[in-house]
């Protein structure tokens, strides 16, 4: 449930907002309520909402310079005004203060819903970030940790062994990090620095390596072209194909097979 708190200096309007919210079934729960700006700010410092239903003039301080205190301690806190004014240069201002909707009074029910379904998707989103980035940076810590233990580098750890025995089982198909990482049940920014780290170069690097081999093999002693290896081994793309290659035997396909003919 997300926390929502109401400042309103009219009653009446803080009970339909409650009323509303409760009726509209979404994850938001009204957790307090204040009828000034200054209560306002020492109710949601002590609650922390994620979610400020506000009036835009209130006794004592405007709503708006209301929600940018609040927000200076809670900078992800979704901000609905309902105001009774419907100047242009307030709803403009409310919006670039970051406002996430500017309903007007009477408060309409499907106005209100809309707004609702707006945050709650801005707050979900917000909220499978975070948890994102939490996995990160364990996987991360992880790492840094497996980094500066020392190791034995003459020797593969099992995952990486792993690793390379599926890519020479399948390097001639376009395998991602993703999908190798998910063979060795690791994060793909933790397989890729560890698998670094033990092979001296990136996957990539070691997988079209291997690909490179064998697109020269295929050249010279299966007469193929170029266009037709580069499909066999993986690639969607020949120009792509080429400049591997290039870079890896220093010449292109055509004048590799021509060298490869002079010698024989």
């Amino acid at each position: 449930m997300f926390k929502a708190v109401i400042v309103d200096d009219e009653e009446d309007i803080r009970y339909l907002i409650r009323y509303l919210v409760e009726k509209s079934k979404h994850k938001v729960e009204i957790v307090g309520e204040a009828n000034d700006a200054l209560s306002g700010i020492a109710l949601c410092e002590k609650l922390k909402p994620e979610i400020l239903f506000a009036d835009i003039r209130m006794p004592g301080m405007e709503g708006l310079e209301m929600i940018g205190r609040i927000k200076q301690s809670l900078p992800d806190m979704q901000s609905i005004i309902i105001s009774g004014y419907s100047y242009f240069s307030y709803a403009q201002e409310a919006l670039h203060r970051g406002v996430a909707a500017y309903l007007l009074k009477p408060l309409e029910e499907d106005l209100l819903e809309e707004a609702l379904k707006k945050v709650q998707r801005i707050l979900e989103t917000k909220q499978k970030e975070l948890l994102h980035q939490k996995r990160i940076n364990a996987e991360l810590k992880k790492l840094q940790s497996y980094l500066e233990t020392p190791r034995d580098t003459g020797k593969q750890k099992e995952p990486i062994q792993r690793a390379i025995e599926y890519i020479r089982e399948n390097y001639c198909k376009d395998i991602t990090l993703e999908e190798l990482a998910g063979v060795v049940f690791m994060h793909p920014t933790y397989f890729s620095a560890l698998f670094k780290k033990e092979m001296g170069q990136s996957f990539v690097v070691y997988t079209n390596g291997l690909r490179m081999e064998k697109a020269g093999r295929l050249l010279c002693e299966g007469g193929l072209r170029a266009v037709e290896v580069s499909h066999m081994l993986g690639f969607r793309d020949v120009s792509y194909f080429n400049r591997v290659f290039k870079k890896y035997f220093g010449k292109s396909p055509l004048e590799y097979k021509e060298g490869e003919k002079k010698e024989i």
